[in-house]
């Protein structure tokens, strides 16, 4: 059968993105071929798109193999037919040959759950929260974005992310894996429909798009701890501090001062006193960099702590104003729906 070689691939670009190299269960490596549709998974994972027409086949091909060299090809049309076990993908000069797995079985998808608002701050929101998750494999429920009914939160235990949504997704509480957000944020254009489906044994969050392209995955379900608690509710007994416009570039020569230590035992002393903001860092015995910058208004005490500058550069892309709790040595900042508080010590 001949096919358009660029629609064909469109298809299987949309899917590949659910390949796997688990070489324990081989088939989440493979497409599956299922007549007019193609699909791929990752056992958390499933990824569906329509294909360009309908094959006629219904078996597992070798995903990365097959799909680079459809990639790799500069011609208009293939010639894709299928023998026994044996796929060729044809032009005039070249020809291909995989071994594939006939009768592939479809990866049942739950069409029928909750549908959920069509929200651009969701989106918004995973997007901001995305960049607060832990990248610890072993970190379980904050491996991912929490959704707990009308906010996203995100942590690594260094800080903790927090993002108030417009519209409230119910009663659902689940965690979102960050492969899952990055393929939806990718195609966040043509999404056209949410649902949650939930049974006793699982749950899965599904994305619709226009093309009929389809992304569903399996969500974390288990009981984790009230994030909200840690955000302080009483302002009183903090420190509203402005730092100066050039404060950004300081912490950037800070950042690139320590890049040969690890990213968890990156240290910067901040000490704050009258209209005074000091910086200082020490790499080695006798290596040290010191800063000073003016404050835009009078610290009315002295206050001095030690914050990682990874993660306090990160704070400084929202904003340059802050809160800091001295009891509890927290730094919070909070910009129109978002919130992040971060752990410092003195």
């Amino acid at each position: 059968m001949k096919v358009n070689r660029k629609d064909l691939l469109k298809s299987l670009e949309q899917v590949s993105q659910g390949l796997s190299d688990n070489t324990i269960v081989p088939l989440y490596g493979y497409f599956r071929f299922l007549g007019n549709k193609v699909q791929a998974t990752d056992g958390i994972m499933v990824l569906e798109s329509i294909l360009p027409i309908d094959t006629e086949m219904y078996c597992y091909v070798p995903g990365k193999l097959f799909f680079n060299l459809l990639k790799g090809l500069d011609v208009k049309t293939v010639n894709l037919t299928i023998k026994e076990n044996k796929l060729t993908i044809k032009t005039n000069r070249s020809v291909g040959t995989f071994t594939v797995i006939q009768e592939a079985e479809p990866v049942k998808l739950a069409l029928s759950g909750t549908k959920l608002p069509i929200d651009k701050d969701f989106l918004e929101g995973l997007r901001i929260c995305r960049k607060g998750v832990s990248p610890e494999e072993s970190s379980g429920l904050f491996g991912g974005v929490v959704l707990d009914k009308n906010i996203l939160y995100s942590t690594d235990r260094y800080k903790i992310y927090k993002y108030k949504l417009s519209s409230n997704f119910g009663s659902i509480i689940c965690s979102l894996p960050t492969k899952f957000i990055d393929i939806i944020l990718k195609y966040k254009n043509d999404i056209v429909e949410y649902d949650y489906y939930k049974t006793e044994e699982s749950s899965s969050f599904t994305v619709f798009f226009t093309d009929g392209f389809i992304v569903s995955t399996l969500t974390i379900q288990d009981k984790y701890r009230d994030l909200e608690e840690f955000f302080p509710i009483d302002f009183s007994k903090s420190l509203k501090i402005t730092l100066s416009s050039d404060f950004k570039n300081s912490i950037s020569r800070f950042v690139d001062f320590q890049k040969t230590l690890n990213k968890a035992v990156k240290e910067l002393v901040i000490t704050l006193e009258n209209k005074e903001c000091i910086f200082y860092s020490r790499v080695e015995e006798r290596q040290e960099l010191i800063e000073t910058l003016d404050l835009p208004s009078s610290v009315n005490q002295r206050i001095e702590f030690i914050i990682n500058p990874v993660y306090f550069q990160e704070l400084s892309n929202f904003d340059s104003t802050f809160y800091y709790f001295e009891e509890r040595g927290l730094i919070l900042i909070e910009v129109a729906q978002f919130s992040c508080m971060l752990m410092s010590r003195k």
